[in-house]
């Protein structure tokens, strides 16, 4: 049995580019449904993230990849107008033979 069904809503892509809409629909195995619909996502200009949610947002995507130098390269960048040197920065993003 599929479980998941992706379906093209054209009246959702009415609103484009003006409205970037999702809408859900989730059918439990004892037939229950929930629905959700956003007229725009999270993230979108129209409903921006916070500044802790960006931060959030940061640490867990590149987590993996920068590892303990994720939190420096995040103060970096919050705190950009009173960076001196602009190397600091890319060092801490340059990729790691050990990682």
């Amino acid at each position: 049995m599929k479980k998941v069904h992706v379906v093209l809503d054209e009246a959702l892509d009415v609103g484009y580019p003006d409205k970037r809409g999702a809408a859900a629909k989730i059918t439990t195995a004892t037939g229950k449904t929930f629905e959700s619909f956003l007229e725009n996502a999270k993230g979108e200009p129209e409903c921006p993230l916070s500044e802790d949610e960006i931060s959030d947002k940061f640490l867990t995507l590149s987590g993996d990849v920068l590892k303990d130098r994720a939190l420096k390269v995040r103060d970096l960048v919050l705190d950009l107008e009173n960076v001196t040197d602009l190397r600091e920065i890319g060092t801490l993003l340059r990729c790691r033979k050990d990682a």
